[in-house]
């Protein structure tokens, strides 16, 4: 399993290869676009150049009807569905992909997640989570998605989780002493016995005269799932 962390524009694009099994490799990149079109057209060609699997996007470009985005031929495009607001998540999934796989638009309905799940027969079902941790756009909803979710999911497969987190803690950066809105997440995901994916105090965001390293896009696994020998 190894990060490939490419700067673009402000947040850095991170690229997950994770050996599941001997015969199971799964290719995720994460990136928050911050609604350049040309961010979202190099990723897209990053991942067809890396023959990655899953695209999962923070704050893609999406046109005012909220539906037409920039897409790929070689990509199946999915969005949140069922939402009044423009959507802040995609995941882009390569339409040649040996295993199945299935929205589940009736586990949680937000334009800020999508949750897949991915089945093989050779290995147990497991989930992949996008999220954008901010306030809905919905008018009068301020509470930010990890706020509205977290106490509501009780997991049932195996999941990986990828995003955009917004959340400053010293388990990801060492510099943080006072942790900022992670303190739930943090508990949720010991209860869960997730593991981060993250190389800490790698910065994963930049902008001009920045003076603390900022790492805010995070990826965790569940650990029974990263521990492949134990359960394969």
């Amino acid at each position: 399993m190894r990060f490939l962390l490419l700067r673009s524009t402000s947040h850095y694009l991170q690229t997950l290869l994770h050996n599941i099994s001997n015969h199971f490799k799964i290719s995720i990149i994460q990136h928050n676009c911050a609604r350049n079109t040309a961010n979202i057209h190099t990723c897209l060609e990053i991942g067809l150049k890396r023959n990655i699997n899953f695209i999962l996007r923070q704050e893609s470009w999406i046109a005012q009807d909220n539906t037409y985005i920039i897409s790929h031929t070689i990509y199946h495009t999915i969005l949140p569905e069922f939402c009044e607001v423009r959507p802040r998540v995609t995941i882009f999934v390569k339409k040649d992909l040996i295993h199945q796989f299935c929205y589940r638009s009736d586990w949680y309905k937000d334009s800020n997640i999508i949750i897949l799940d991915i089945l093989n027969s050779e290995i147990p079902d497991f989930q992949i989570m996008n999220i954008y941790n901010k306030k809905s756009l919905k008018e009068n909803c301020n509470d930010w998605i990890l706020n509205r979710i977290l106490p509501h999911i009780k997991l049932q497969k195996y999941l990986i989780i990828c995003g955009d987190f917004n959340v400053y803690h010293s388990w990801w950066n060492l510099d943080v002493s006072n942790s900022i809105k992670a303190n739930e997440l943090v508990q949720w995901l010991n209860q869960y016995q997730f593991k981060l994916l993250n190389e800490p105090d790698i910065s994963t965001f930049y902008k001009q005269n920045m003076r603390n390293i900022s790492i805010i896009d995070l990826a965790f696994i569940i650990k029974a799932l990263n521990q492949s020998k134990s359960i394969f």
